[in-house]
């Protein structure tokens, strides 16, 4: 999200987080429920002169740590 500031893309993710958590997941061809499907979610703010892969590094180095704390949850970059 370009130029967004770091608390306002967490914010978003988690609105995403939460709105798959609370969805009744079905199967498009046969419209067998599949239940509930959770997702994790790093984040960080790009800092300027980064490069890009250093940019997705920060992000899932997030995303292990929001693994790591019981999964189900958006955790932002911390450095």
């Amino acid at each position: 999200m370009p130029g967004a500031r770091l608390t306002i893309t967490q914010e978003i993710a988690e609105r995403i987080r939460i709105r798959i958590a609370n969805a009744n997941v079905k199967k498009r061809a046969t419209g067998e429920l599949i239940g509930q499907v959770t997702i994790s979610a790093g984040v960080a703010e790009f800092k300027p002169g980064e490069s890009f892969e250093a940019l997705i590094e920060r992000c899932d180095q997030a995303l292990y740590r929001a693994k790591q704390s019981g999964r189900n949850c958006t955790i932002a970059s911390d450095d």
